[in-house]
């Protein structure tokens, strides 16, 4: 048995599509989206104890890029190692996800992919508005 259980990628998906259908748009200071709820139960316990510690980064300016080397991504190495992660990965790259996701934020996401990454952010931190390619 594995602690703690790992959903399908079905299960993630449906979870996750719930949670962007309700979450609460403001557009101060900038269009964003608030969701709550966001990953079943177990798979969110799944990501607490994985046994990676991301690294404690320092005043990053409001920018992730300044230590690019310290930054830790859903990898398929990383999926191949962790069922969590595999589930997590798995869930959201769906097609229906891209889809409620163009029609939620009015983008473009054809052809894209979501770069997972796993982060865990400090008091005081905070990310300037960007788009990490230009259109």
């Amino acid at each position: 048995m594995t602690f703690p259980r790992v959903p399908d990628a079905s299960a993630v998906a449906e979870h996750f599509a719930h949670a962007l259908r309700a979450a609460r748009r403001d557009d101060t200071p900038y269009r964003h989206w608030a969701l709550s709820d966001v990953l079943p139960e177990d798979l969110a316990v799944g990501v607490l104890v994985l046994p990676i510690v991301p690294p404690m980064v320092g005043d990053s300016h409001g920018v992730r890029d300044t230590d690019n080397r310290k930054r830790t991504f859903f990898t398929p190495e990383l999926r191949a190692r962790f069922p969590t992660c595999a589930a997590f990965a798995e869930g959201l790259q769906r097609p229906q996800i891209a889809r409620l996701f163009q029609e939620t934020c009015g983008i473009e996401v054809a052809g894209g992919y979501l770069r997972m990454e796993y982060i865990q952010d400090t008091d005081g931190a905070w990310l300037e508005p960007h788009r990490d390619i230009p259109e």
